[in-house]
């Protein structure tokens, strides 16, 4: 995927493509339900729909980012979601490999 050519604004292009050269760009699958969204964007792993990440640029500062984890239903409970605002890009993706359980990939 060219992050570059989607439809959202530069700071989550960014990210996504800091994402993609840190972990490889196959590792997130990107949620249709902010594809119109250019603010935003939900991330997911392969075949893990209900462990989300949706990032989200509006109502923060510049170059900043707002953060909700959301984790599956646990025992018929509901689905958690844990919220954070104003990231800095770094933070964010520490975050991102935290809650999704991945490690960078190794260059060569």
């Amino acid at each position: 995927m060219n992050v570059w050519a989607i439809n959202k604004d530069n700071a989550i292009r960014r990210l996504l493509h800091v994402l993609s050269e840190r972990f490889g760009s196959d590792v997130f699958v990107l949620s249709a339900r902010w594809e119109k969204d250019e603010s935003a964007v939900g991330l997911y792993l392969p075949g893990e729909e209900f462990l989300l990440a949706y990032i989200f640029t509006y109502g923060q500062e510049m170059g900043r980012y707002g953060l909700h984890l959301e984790y599956p239903e646990a025992q018929n409970l509901g689905a958690t979601t844990q919220m954070m605002e104003n990231l800095g890009l770094n933070q964010l993706v520490e975050l991102l490999q935290a809650h999704f359980n991945i490690e960078p990939r190794q260059c060569g």
